[in-house]
């Protein structure tokens, strides 16, 4: 037997397949929602983020429209607007007080530029550099035939029209407006240090895990100032909008961006995937572990049910291979009480009946061979008797007394074919042979009383076997209480059919008959206590042939009684078809 044809593998095998999968696919199910979850919650937390910025920076663009509105509709800002170069200066004093109120509303601001549409500048916060005040030749200055009077935020660029801090960098809000009260045009020129932008974007602008950073509509990186190897290669993909940008260094980081409509700059939060995959990283590493814990927890499990199950049942293996060599002194040892203890208690118990029936055979046998002996010893005297019979028939035949003869010739062949075997099926020609002998015996006895008798046999019964002694003591029946009391001349039918698988022969006499009480009588104990009366009340006819019929081929087969008082019995005798002793 290889190890894979054993019940320990087998059950090794199938727990396994039942415990081990159902650990991991839940683990990798656990596994992949928690993946899941935390990419949601980042994405949902980056979005927060991103609003507030956004939220941060329309509030700071509304409130620069708001002021370039109320300077729009200044009455103050009116006469400046219609001002020549002779003239505008003294306006300033005046608007110096109204932009001390205006710009509490931005006041993060260094420097409120209005310029009239004769080129005529108005500073605030800041001292003019008149010569570099032509604002209109600024690079940074948009082309207002292009975008009308839309507000502008600059790119970063240097105050080159300031006499001191000319070396800062700003940005500005640039708006065109329509003064309604001078019906003149006029230009608004916001400044801001760039570090206002950090207001709103946060102190994480330029961090190698995380940060933030601005493009403007150009895909030039307006904040932070110091530009890094992430936003560079962003701004170099701009305007695709990219969720993942891994860099030539084999960093990879996720990528966040909402623009702002005002400004059209767009605003771009990034994240380290190493850092984003440090929790799932470490939830994988606990997840394994546990799952190894489990695993291993199973595997010992397994090993332990499987050897609690296939061990008494390796154990019932030997020991039943050990029977069948022969050896019968053995029991198995039984601790458990389930069915792999009862089958142990069942195999003892087997074991047990095996030995009794080997003795009762064994006692069986040689009371067998002793009755045999026995038998053999009993053939002496019959040997005796027949060389008795012969001389009794010389003598029967010296004196002219052949009927005398005739008897004896008879019963000798009656006695020797009574001790000729000791087998228990005989062919049914010898039975019929024997109970002819038997008849031409009675018939030289009752010459008073004359019977004929007829034997009608199917040719292909007589090779068939049956047990001995069955006819015999049916027909001894029909004779002593059927023909000799009905006082006339008699005849006995004997006549044997086939039927399906079976044998019927009926033995018909027209003797004297049965009274039907005694009938009745008869067939309750056939049918009933046939071998008991056989063993215990030396019950040798009918009774004796009922018992060893049903003995050998069971309760379907045997005797039955039809009564036809007063013109005699008729008695039915059913046997199976035998072709050999061995069926």
């Amino acid at each position: 037997m290889s190890i894979f044809d054993k019940i320990f593998f087998k059950l090794f095998v199938s727990i396994i397949l039942i415990s081990i999968p159902p650990v991991l696919i839940v683990g990798y199910l656990g596994f992949s929602y928690f993946s899941k979850t935390i990419n949601k919650e980042l994405n949902k937390h980056a979005e927060t983020v991103m609003e507030q910025k956004l939220t941060s920076l329309n509030v700071f663009f509304n409130d620069l429209q708001r002021m370039e509105q109320i300077i729009s509709m200044s009455t103050s800002f009116s006469e400046f607007f219609k001002a020549d170069n002779q003239m505008y200066y003294k306006y300033f004093l005046e608007l110096d007080k109204f932009m001390k109120g205006l710009q509490t509303i931005r006041p993060e601001n260094i420097g409120i530029t209005v310029v009239n549409e004769k080129g005529l500048a108005y500073f605030y916060s800041y001292s003019l550099n008149v010569e570099a005040s032509n604002f209109v030749d600024y690079e940074w200055m948009p082309d207002f035939s292009k975008i009308k009077n839309t507000p502008f935020i600059t790119s970063p660029h240097f105050r080159h029209y300031a006499l001191r801090e000319d070396k800062v960098l700003v940005f500005s809000y640039v708006q065109r407006f329509w003064n309604i009260t001078s019906n003149t045009q006029g230009i608004i020129i916001i400044d801001f240090p760039l570090e206002v932008l950090a207001q709103f974007l946060g102190d994480n602008t330029n961090q190698d895990d995380s940060g933030t950073f601005i493009i403007d509509q150009n895909g030039n990186i307006i904040y932070p100032q110091n530009s890094t190897m992430l936003s560079n290669s962003y701004s170099q993909l701009y305007p695709k909008k990219m969720d993942k940008v891994t860099l030539s260094d084999g960093k990879t980081y996720r990528m966040f961006y909402q623009e702002n409509p005002i400004s059209g700059w767009t605003i771009v939060s990034y994240f380290s995937q190493k850092s984003l995959s440090t929790d799932i990283l470490e939830y994988r590493n606990v997840l394994f572990i546990i799952m190894l814990i489990i695993t291993a927890a199973c595997l010992l499990a397994t090993l332990f049910i499987s050897f609690r199950i296939a061990h008494p049942i390796m154990n019932l293996v030997q020991t039943m291979k050990k029977v069948t060599k022969g050896d019968l002194n053995q029991n198995v040892i039984v601790k458990q009480r389930d069915e792999i203890g009862q089958l142990g208690i069942g195999f003892n118990r087997m074991i047990r009946h095996i030995q009794n029936l080997i003795e009762q055979v064994y006692v069986q046998e040689k009371e067998k061979r002793a009755v045999e002996i026995a038998a053999l010893q009993a053939q002496i005297k019959p040997h005796f008797l027949y060389n008795a019979l012969e001389s009794i028939n010389s003598l029967a035949r010296n004196n002219k007394q052949p009927e005398i003869s005739k008897q004896i010739v008879l019963l000798g062949k009656l006695l020797r074919f009574s001790v000729s075997t000791f087998k228990d099926y005989v062919p049914l020609e010898q039975e019929i042979k024997y109970v002819e002998h038997y008849m031409l015996i009675n018939k030289l006895r009752m010459k008073e009383n004359e019977f004929d008798f007829t034997i009608q046999f199917d040719e292909n019964l007589s090779q068939l076997y049956s047990i001995k002694w069955i006819l015999q003591p049916i027909v001894e029946n029909a004779v002593l209480h059927g023909l000799e009391p009905a006082g006339r001349k008699g005849f006995i039918k004997i006549v044997g059919n086939t039927s399906d698988d079976d044998i019927l022969i009926t033995i018909e006499d027209n003797g004297a008959g049965i009274p039907p009480d005694k009938l009745e009588e008869i067939r309750f104990q056939l049918e009933h206590q046939s071998e008991t009366l056989t063993k215990y009340n030396n019950k040798v006819g009918l009774y004796n042939v009922q018992a060893r019929i049903r003995m050998h081929f069971g309760i379907k087969y045997g005797i039955s009684i039809e009564d036809s008082s007063p013109r005699g019995t008729i008695v039915k005798l059913l046997i199976p078809r035998r072709a050999s002793t061995h069926d």
